[in-house]
C-alpha cells in the first residue's frame, strides 16, 4: 500500500506534464516572444546541422571506447563516480543518522528531521543553477558545492551526538550534494566533443550509478551499529578526492557556457 501511495503522484504529474507541459518554445507561455524566437531558430540550426551531416552524433560504442582514452573524460567520470558515493551514502544512511543524533526521537520525528536537508538542498539547487548559468566557470561552482558537501559531512560526524547542530550539518551536507549535480553534468557536456556527447554521457552515468553498490558498502564496513555517523568519513574523502581531480582537469579550449548576456533580453 505503501508503495502505491508514493507511486500515484508521480504518475498523476507525468499525465499533467504529457498534457499540459510545452514541447516547444513557442508554446511555452514564461518566455517572452524574443526569448520563444530565439530559442525556435537555435533548435532550427541545430537540427539542420544534424540532417546535413555537419556535426552528426557518432553513438557507436567504439567511439565511446576512444573517448575513454581521454584522460580529461577518465577523470571526469572519476569525479561522478566519487561524487555519487557521498550522493548515496547520504540518501542510505539519513535516517540512521538522525535517530543516533536523538535517540529518542520516534519514527515521525525522524521523517520531519530528514526531510529539511532535502528542503533546504531544493531551494540552493535552484540558486545554484542559475549561478552557474551566469557563471563562466560551472567547474569552480562545482567545487564549491563539493566543499560544502563535505565540510557538512565532517560536522555531520563531529556533532552526531548533538540534534541541533546536526541537523544544520545535514543541511549543509544536502545542499553540497544535491545542488552540485546540475552544473556537473552541464560542465561535462561542454567538456565534450558535440559528436560523442549522448554515448559517453549514457556511460559515465552508469559508472556513477554503481557507486549505489560501491558507497553503501564501502560506509557499512566502516560504520558500526551504535555510530553509523562515523562512516561518512568515506563519502567525506570521497568528495575531497572529487575535488582534487576536477582542480586538475584543464578545460576544453572553447568549452565556457553560453553567458546569459548572449541571451535575447527579457
Amino acid at each position: 500500500m505503501v508503495f502505491i501511495l508514493q507511486g500515484v503522484p508521480p504518475v498523476l504529474v507525468g499525465i499533467y506534464a504529457l498534457i499540459f507541459l510545452a514541447d516547444r518554445p513557442s508554446k511555452a507561455r514564461w518566455l517572452t516572444p524574443a526569448e520563444s524566437t530565439w530559442l525556435e531558430d537555435r533548435i532550427t540550426a541545430e537540427n539542420t546541422a544534424l540532417a546535413s551531416g555537419d556535426g552528426q552524433p557518432d553513438h557507436r560504442l567504439s567511439t565511446a571506447l576512444r573517448a575513454f582514452r581521454n584522460p580529461r573524460v577518465i577523470a571526469l567520470s572519476t569525479v561522478a563516480f566519487l561524487a555519487s558515493i557521498g550522493n548515496y551514502g547520504m540518501a542510505f544512511f539519513l535516517p540512521q543518522v538522525v535517530q543516533q543524533m536523538n535517540p529518542d526521537y520516534s519514527q515521525t520525528n525522524i521523517g520531519f528531521v530528514g526531510a529539511l536537508p532535502y528542503i533546504c538542498a531544493a531551494v540552493a539547487m535552484l540558486l545554484v543553477g542559475r549561478a552557474s548559468d551566469r557563471s563562466k566557470d560551472r567547474r569552480l561552482i562545482v567545487m564549491a558545492c563539493l566543499a560544502v558537501g563535505v565540510a557538512g559531512l565532517v560536522a555531520t560526524v563531529l556533532f552526531r551526538h548533538m540534534a541541533l547542530l546536526g541537523a544544520v550539518s545535514l543541511c549543509f551536507l544536502a545542499i553540497g550534494i544535491v545542488s552540485y549535480s546540475p552544473p556537473m553534468w552541464a560542465y561535462v557536456t561542454e567538456m565534450l566533443d558535440k559528436n560523442q556527447r549522448v554515448v559517453v554521457l549514457a556511460i559515465m552515468t552508469s559508472i556513477a550509478s554503481f557507486a549505489g553498490f560501491v558507497g553503501p558498502l564501502l560506509i557499512g564496513m566502516v560504520a558500526s551499529k551504535d555510530n553509523i555517523a562515523f562512516g561518512l568519513v568515506i563519502p567525506a574523502t570521497c568528495l575531497a578526492l572529487a575535488i582534487v581531480l576536477l582542480a586538475l582537469v584543464r578545460p576544453r579550449k572553447g568549452s565556457a557556457a553560453v553567458a546569459v548576456t548572449e541571451l535575447p533580453a527579457a
